[in-house]
């Protein structure tokens, strides 16, 4: 997963509408269908019911894993997103401190 694209395409300062329940379902299996195969053998034991939640929990763990690997990428976005996120800069200096 690209995390600056990824975060440009969905994070807090990405343009356009939130996606709809559907398509977060539909992105949260791609990314698990995708990403290692570990996870997509396993899921194959998983009951068909538990799947999605199973896929949801694990787009869930790959972007906390992410943020935490490229800690550069998630601090330009939230710069970018300052309106949203950190408002003052002091704020945005603060948070690029902490990532050093």
């Amino acid at each position: 997963m690209d995390l600056a694209a990824e975060l440009a395409r969905y994070g807090p300062a990405a343009a356009g509408r939130p996606l709809t329940l559907v398509e977060a379902e539909a992105y949260c299996r791609r990314l698990a269908a995708t990403h290692y195969e570990n996870f997509t053998v396993a899921s194959w034991l998983l009951p068909r019911r538990l799947r999605q939640h199973f896929a949801n929990v694990y787009a869930y763990c790959r972007w906390a894993d992410d943020l935490a690997d490229e800690p550069r990428a998630a601090a330009a976005d939230w710069t970018a997103a300052s309106g949203q996120r950190l408002a003052r800069p002091e704020e945005r200096e603060a948070a690029l401190v902490l990532l050093d």
